[in-house]
């Protein structure tokens, strides 16, 4: 393979021109998460505005081989290059052509090198423990600090419906019956998906339904954020095009109780975010939401279940194990060495 081409683009406009290929690029990509398509990332720019965009591609020939969608930010005092999609992407990562990822992540890092003037510190937070980036051979002179990060629980599904009653508590599974002949005595119980007509409506139930349960905790919540809400409004559109949304509201006859966003990958349901009517609570409205979510995964083939950040108690009673995450810094000696000049002081450069 002859030596591949970089490429810089640093504004909106040059994201969005290149989403096409950008996701096929995603398809070919075997560490791809819902978090790096440009149904996700896109929306994001829109609405948080980075102020300074980095987007490096790599090229052979004329084929997108390799995508590093980042940011410069100033963080304390430092010019920190940073994923695109911090704040609402549990994962991060780069996108490598499965047939030349090593190459095009050389290409990313040799691109950097000859722009290191530009910045401190490489930050990625959340990296699962399969990406290149952690292993990778680094620049001469270069710095790596590795260390623990998260826990994200996952249920493996082996790609059969019956492995769900086979991981969960069989304590979990007769308290969800009994919630459900309950609730069924009350009303008709009934599971929704959003379509592309029921969508705006169903998003709104769901941060509802998100905001009452965390204000019963005495929270907020993620999405009490008027932009992240935006955030969702835009992107949910474009991922349920793809099939990969799955937004259900579960409602006793007209009332919503409780709501789970799922995206659904070929092979992995991510299970991001729920909500329910505390005053339902005792019925295990999020227990009996969730049981359905995992049983249509389940049912559909998906060889696992991620729950994503956090070790909540509720995620092992359905037979979650813990993956790690991972926070990766970067610097170059130099940077190494200006930080311990005394007086330095850091500032954007062009």
């Amino acid at each position: 393979m002859q030596r591949l081409q970089t490429s810089e683009l640093v504004d909106l406009a040059a994201l969005e021109k290149l989403a096409p290929e950008w996701e096929e690029l995603w398809q070919r990509s075997p560490n791809a998460t819902p978090f790096q398509r440009p149904q996700w990332l896109v929306p994001y720019a829109r609405v948080f505005g980075p102020p300074a965009l980095w987007g490096i591609e790599v090229r052979d020939g004329g084929r997108l081989v390799g995508f590093a969608p980042l940011v410069v930010e100033i963080q304390g005092g430092e010019r920190v290059v940073s994923p695109l999609g911090l704040g609402v992407s549990d994962y991060q990562d780069l996108l490598l052509d499965t047939e030349c990822s090593s190459d095009a992540l050389r290409a990313i890092l040799r691109h950097l090198e000859e722009q290191s003037a530009r910045w401190d510190a490489i930050r990625f937070p959340d990296l699962r423990q399969t990406s290149l980036l952690l292993q990778a051979d680094l620049p001469e002179g270069w710095q790596r600090a590795r260390s623990p990060r998260e826990a994200c629980p996952v249920l493996e599904l082996a790609g059969a419906a019956e492995t769900v009653d086979q991981a969960a508590s069989t304590r979990l599974l007769a308290r969800l019956r009994n919630a459900r002949r309950r609730l069924e005595r009350e009303g008709t119980l009934h599971f929704e998906v959003a379509t592309a007509e029921s969508l705006p409506a169903a998003l709104e139930v769901f941060f509802t339904l998100h905001g009452a349960r965390w204000k019963s905790l005495g929270g907020r919540g993620v999405l009490a954020d008027a932009s992240v809400r935006s955030f969702h409004r835009l992107a949910a559109p474009g991922l349920l095009a793809r099939g990969v949304l799955r937004l259900y509201t579960l409602r006793l006859d007209e009332r919503p109780l409780a709501a789970l966003y799922a995206l659904f990958e070929p092979s992995v349901a991510y299970l991001y975010l729920q909500g329910f009517d505390p005053a339902f609570g005792t019925y295990s409205p999020g227990g009996l939401i969730l049981e359905q979510v995992l049983r249509d995964a389940a049912g559909e083939g998906k060889r696992a279940a991620d729950f994503l950040r956090g070790r909540e108690a509720y995620k092992y009673k359905w037979g979650a194990r813990d993956r790690p995450t991972f926070s990766l810094q970067i610097r170059t000696r130099a940077s190494a060495q200006r930080e311990r000049q005394p007086g330095f002081s850091r500032g954007l450069a062009g």
